[in-house]
């Protein structure tokens, strides 16, 4: 799910492949692409800073792109990019409008710029840090730092923008720092973490501390 500035609330669903929106009273209020946009398996979703809406259809391995009035605008990557995903699952947005998209059987995370343009990969399928088994959500927070979650790792992985290992967070276990099939990240306003422990059935919250100076 996802909210765009006004306090609407996408969700997707895909099992029924549709993006439903609700508005700030939780009212249903309409279908995103409905009659225009044959979803297959909607997954993530992000709304970025100019109110554009980003769905990732693991299916049929595109982003589909809607504007602030949830007009579909395109989808990417195609034919010019020349850049395929396989199984994208997650996907966050930057506050430039880049777009980090989970590709999951690639085992990477591709970043495109707002209009579908390939800028970078991060990532190879691998067992060390820098690497992935089972990549998942994706989040940015407000320095431009990636945070990528990895299931199989049991933990999440933080990279800078040329796609160097910055630090790795987690274990397998029960305790606090520790998990058990984590899933979901996002990162708030204010730059705290939160991670969806699934197996642990609990949601882990941490906070990125930025460098202080030192007068």
């Amino acid at each position: 799910m996802a909210l765009d500035s006004a306090g609407n609330c996408y969700v997707t669903d895909s099992v029924k492949a549709k993006v439903y929106k609700f508005n700030v009273n939780a009212e249903y209020v309409g279908a995103l692409g409905e009659g225009v946009v044959d979803f297959q398996r909607p997954a993530g979703i992000a709304v970025a800073k100019n109110d554009y809406k980003y769905v990732v259809d693991v299916l049929a391995n595109k982003v589909f792109v809607f504007d602030q009035k949830d007009r579909f605008v395109s989808d990417f990557p195609n034919e010019m990019n020349a850049q395929n995903l396989n199984k994208p699952v997650n996907i966050a947005v930057d506050k430039v409008n880049n777009i980090y998209i989970t590709d999951a059987f690639n085992f990477s995370v591709k970043v495109f710029d707002s209009k579908g343009n390939l800028l970078r990969v991060i990532g190879s399928v691998g067992d060390a840090p820098g690497s992935f088994s089972r990549p998942k959500g994706v989040a940015v927070d407000s320095e431009s730092h990636i945070y990528i979650v990895d299931a199989n790792f049991d933990n999440f992985q933080i990279f800078d923008q040329a796609g160097r290992l910055l630090l790795y967070v987690g274990s397998t276990g029960k305790k606090p720092g520790q998990f058990f099939m984590p899933n979901g990240i996002f990162i708030d306003r204010e730059d705290r973490i939160y991670v969806s422990d699934s197996y642990n059935q609990r949601l882990q919250i941490f906070q990125y501390l930025k460098e202080q100076t030192i007068k």
